[in-house]
């Protein structure tokens, strides 16, 4: 099945994800260019490969196709915190692009870990490397706002125009005294976490 997929014009190392979820297929497009991101539903005919398929776009357009294994979470993941504050200023923090280092160095640093948490210079928690971050407080389920320095994923998107989720700056010890926190985004949506110190 072909997704009618262009990468936008002027668009620098734009990423598509095709997520195969239930003999449906969903993509995700963001850039880095656009606040704006886009999630469509396209029935499938066959059932859906196992995976994560995604489209990457390079500067001069020319598009290659990676896939990654998705591996079903049977227990909560391993959280930490990052070694030091991300900085709220960088702006690839707000986009989905192939420049990935204050993630891909927050998971150097902390290889005992599932995942790594971020957060910034004020003490605000910002996301995940993989995730937007969810954290229960006083019964509310709470989302850092874009401002603490993050990408604002499709799925959180989703989550805080239905209600589900609010957004309020999450303090590293809101972290810390959360009765539960969640890791999100559209390949597993939620999975739960606890943070090891």
């Amino acid at each position: 099945m072909a997704l009618p997929v262009r990468r936008p014009a002027g668009i620098a190392g734009a990423l598509v994800l095709l997520v195969a979820v239930a003999g449906a297929v969903y993509a995700t497009v963001s850039h880095s260019r656009s606040a704006t991101s886009s999630r469509s539903r396209a029935a499938t005919s066959s059932p859906a490969p196992a995976g994560i398929p995604g489209v990457n776009f390079a500067r001069d357009g020319v598009a290659r196709v990676e896939s990654t294994l998705l591996v079903a979470q049977t227990t909560a993941l391993r959280v930490g915190l990052a070694a030091e504050p991300i900085d709220r200023e960088n702006g690839w923090l707000y986009h989905k692009t192939t420049h990935r280092e204050a993630y891909e160095r927050a998971r150097r640093e902390s290889p005992q870990f599932d995942e790594v948490i971020l957060w910034n210079s004020s003490g605000e928690v910002t996301e995940a490397t993989t995730a937007n971050v969810v954290v229960e407080l006083a019964g509310n389920r709470l989302t850092p706002p874009v401002a603490s320095g993050l990408l604002a994923g499709t799925f959180r998107a989703e989550l805080l125009q239905k209600g589900a989720i609010e957004e309020r700056v999450v303090t590293v010890e809101d972290l810390r005294t959360s009765s539960r926190i969640w890791l999100i985004n559209s390949v597993h949506e939620w999975r739960e976490a606890t943070l090891h110190m």
